[in-house]
């Protein structure tokens, strides 16, 4: 018999993680960080992710404990916005602060933002160019 596992170093990764939705939240953060896509049908995507802690939600699909994560195609400049509102909110400071030494460092090695607590307010608009809708996402500090 084959080995079953063959090509096994081809397989792109994915982790189906569970997103933040509609609702109000706050959230630990447990890890920030980015890293390169790879998967081939997005090969210059730059994921930038975020895994929280669920502390509260109204959203009772997710209860005390569970994890949610956020995560944001920063190939994409119209997502850098977005993730300066967050750091802006976990750091504690304006999003005009943020700047991309800034966000290396807190994605670095260090997680100088694990433990941090954020507050998340979410709600879903439509798409404008096509069918479905998408979760938009304020931050603030706990």
């Amino acid at each position: 018999m084959e080995n079953p596992f063959v090509g096994i170093g081809d397989a792109v990764y994915t982790n189906r993680r569970r997103y933040i939705t509609a609702g109000m939240w706050t959230l630990k953060i447990a890890n920030v960080g980015y890293k390169k896509s790879q998967n081939p049908e997005k090969p210059h995507a730059i994921w930038f992710n975020v895994e929280f802690d669920v502390l509260e939600s109204t959203n009772p699909e997710y209860a005390p404990g569970s994890t949610v994560s956020e995560t944001l195609d920063i190939s994409q400049k119209r997502n850098l916005d977005d993730v300066a509102r967050f750091a802006a909110a976990a750091a504690n400071c304006s999003p005009e602060q943020i700047d991309p030494d800034l966000m290396v460092q807190l994605c670095g090695e260090d997680q100088p933002l694990a433990g941090v607590q954020v507050k998340c307010e979410a709600w879903d608009e439509p798409n404008k160019k096509s069918p479905g809708s998408f979760t938009k996402k304020k931050w603030s500090t706990c």
